[in-house]
């Protein structure tokens, strides 16, 4: 889903993921690109500046490291190769990211981060790789209490990990020479983390196999990225299938077409799912995104309802790729609370029937059920090609499939929202669709949309007997087809 409309190089982020992470089944994984607009270099411009700092041309193999983007070997062959060149190195590089641009502006994603971070009990669950203070910045300007974990002192992954994880080191705003030798940046500081002393895969093997991690703020070319695909890889080879791992990525202008693929099949061969977005203005299209999403969930239910009451004058036959309205309407009302989907069938001018036809069509994969509240803890076997209407049940107890309508015999049992969307369609019993539409679907309906239907004809016809014509006004005031006419 879209959260900027009208855009289509914005991040478009799959529904799985808004669910998985409402579920507080998401970690965000934070690297150097969300610290772009407060100034901070990513890790080539910061070999660059580090160079230009210390007067240094590159011998051939600085040059050859660094033009294979292996920056951290670069900075590994820097510092042995130069006269105090660890100190000298890790001088130059506290000076250089120890003054970000703080601003309302600059900030603005960090602060984004946090709100989508913390869980419905109320932990943070957040891992970057920085060494900047943005973050404490923020903590300390919220007055907020965040436990902090700086490695290697990392905490147990686990439902009580509760704080934000430094996973390479964090500098102080005074940093004094320990503190500068405890960065991971260099190869050599690699090796040891996820090598030899290996405190930082056991981390990411245990992260792993529980969280699904969303990494934003990061390149293919970035050192952390070999090291973690590496672990990913490591857990599915030991016969173990991890949660679905996503991950942001720019791409260019420049060609962009190739370039654009060239980045997802990247990202794809690592194991990630690939969420692409065009990269301009300090990836502004990400930040506002960002933004936008932890505003909706910082709004909780409120957010969806928010969304379905802003559709209403709308029609799914206007959806585009830009602005998909039927994706967005689908992600709000298939809360399982049930309660924007009572929004969506109460909302007076009604939803236009149109809706029916989207609900029934917008396909939906295995991967996708957990949209639906159907997280597959006991390893129900799916097929493809779900809709909201037609669906497994969530609860294991219960038959396969609940269905409005179906060639079959169709089960009674049906869970909040598909009791709602039954609601809905008894404001449309005027509308000859209906009727097309549950015969073009196999003519067998649900028992207790059934029922209901039974159950709203008696009503009307008793009122329609009584003359009660306010009644029958107010009924079609709400629900201008909610009266079904002597031929229907």
């Amino acid at each position: 889903m879209r959260f900027l409309i009208n855009d289509n190089e914005a991040p478009d982020i799959p529904e799985r993921l808004l669910q998985n992470h409402e579920d507080g089944n998401v970690v965000f994984f934070c690297g150097a690109g969300i610290s772009d607009s407060a100034g901070l270099p990513g890790f080539k411009k910061l070999v660059d500046q580090i160079y230009e700092k210390l007067g240094c041309e590159k011998d051939s193999l600085q040059e050859e490291a660094y033009e294979s983007k292996q920056y951290d070997l670069a900075i590994s062959l820097l510092e042995s190769s130069t006269s105090g060149g660890r100190d000298k190195v890790r001088s130059k590089i506290s000076e250089l990211l120890r003054n970000p641009n703080i601003s309302k502006t600059s900030t603005q994603i960090h602060k984004a981060l946090l709100t989508l971070s913390k869980t419905n009990n109320g932990n943070i669950r957040l891992i970057t790789t920085n060494f900047d203070q943005i973050f404490e910045h923020i903590i300390k300007e919220n007055n907020s209490k965040i436990n902090t974990y700086i490695a290697p002192a990392l905490p147990i992954v686990n439902e009580d990990w509760d704080g934000l994880v430094y996973l390479h080191g964090l500098l102080n705003e005074n940093p004094k020479l320990n503190n500068k030798n405890q960065l991971i940046i260099s190869s050599g500081d690699f090796g040891q983390a996820y090598l030899i002393d290996r405190w930082a895969a056991r981390f990411l093997g245990q992260l792993f196999k529980k969280y699904s991690v969303c990494f934003i703020g990061y390149s293919l070319e970035d050192p952390i990225v070999r090291y973690m695909t590496d672990a990913i890889t490591g857990t599915r080879n030991n016969g173990e299938n991890p949660p679905e791992m996503f991950s942001f990525c720019s791409y260019n202008k420049k060609e962009e077409l190739q370039e654009k693929e060239y980045i997802i099949n990247k990202w794809k061969s690592k194991g990630i799912t690939p969420i692409p977005y065009y990269e301009e203005n300090d990836h502004h299209l990400l930040n506002e995104t960002i933004f936008s999403w932890a505003t909706s969930y910082k709004q909780e239910l409120q957010g969806k309802v928010y969304a379905i009451n802003e559709l209403i004058d709308r029609k799914p036959s206007i959806s585009t790729v830009e602005d998909d309205i039927v994706k967005k309407m689908i992600w709000a009302i298939s809360d399982a609370s049930g309660k924007p989907a009572e929004t969506f069938a109460k909302t007076t001018p009604v939803f236009d029937l149109e809706w029916l036809k989207s609900f029934y069509s917008k396909k939906y994969s295995s991967n996708d059920l957990v949209l639906f509240g159907i997280n597959n803890t006991n390893k129900r076997k799916f097929e493809d090609n779900y809709t909201l209407l037609n669906r497994p049940y969530p609860d294991n107890s219960y038959p396969p499939k609940m269905s409005i309508v179906n060639s079959e015999l169709v089960s009674n049992k049906c869970d909040k929202i598909m009791n709602w969307i039954f609601q809905w369609l008894l404001r449309h019993l005027n509308n000859p669709n209906l009727i097309i539409w549950v015969n073009q679907n196999g003519g067998n309906i649900n028992y207790n949309f059934k029922e209901m239907i039974i159950r709203r004809l008696n009503e009307i016809s008793k009122l329609e007997k009584e003359n009660c014509k306010t009644e029958l006004q107010k009924i079609k005031d709400n629900s201008p087809d909610g009266i079904p006419d002597e031929a229907m």
